[in-house]
């Protein structure tokens, strides 16, 4: 297996993903095809930076401009199944957070990345307790303008 790397710098890379997810981001709203867009132009910007997402569609998820011709691409996550379960134990606590913020008419619409440790084993009786303390936390280092 051949390991991607970079040889640009961040505002380079950062530029290109700009470039290649903004084309699409404001026409989609599927929270999962976003994440497919980022996770492909993430690719592609490690992978070869002058190809570019020429179309978002179904079967293939991807049509992409590589010179004179174009690739369908199929994008496909493959996941260990304990991990999905985390994964989406976490996700929705960050969307019952989202929904707690985004009945704050006094707080304007921002973005916050909140990483959890890899080994955090959640409980499930722990999930509002979770949502509590995320959205307490949030809230006290958030800087409003």
């Amino acid at each position: 297996m051949k390991k991607l790397v970079t040889n640009h710098d961040i505002e380079k890379n950062q530029e290109y993903l700009n470039l290649v997810t903004s084309k699409f981001f404001p026409t989609i709203s599927s929270r999962k095809k976003r994440n497919e867009i980022f996770q492909t132009a993430k690719f592609l910007m490690l992978y070869n930076q002058e190809l570019r997402i020429s179309e978002v569609r179904e079967g293939p998820d991807f049509i992409i401009e590589a010179g004179k011709g174009y690739i369908g691409l199929e994008h496909q996550q493959i996941l260990h199944e304990e991990s999905k379960e985390i994964e989406g134990f976490f996700d929705n606590i960050c969307s019952k957070v989202e929904e707690k913020f985004s009945q704050e008419s006094s707080i304007p619409p921002f973005l916050a990345n909140v990483y959890f440790h890899p080994n955090q084993k959640p409980k499930i009786n722990q999930k509002s307790e979770l949502v509590d303390f995320l959205y307490q936390y949030i809230s006290k280092y958030m800087i409003t303008v």
